[in-house]
């Protein structure tokens, strides 16, 4: 269980960092 949570944790993570070089692409 902890380690689903971690694994989710974790792509709820990346897809940020995804969304925010995405912003800076568009912006740039």
């Amino acid at each position: 269980m902890h380690e689903l949570s971690l694994c989710q944790s974790a792509v709820e993570i990346i897809q940020r960092q995804a969304e925010q070089h995405d912003v800076k692409r568009v912006t740039a």
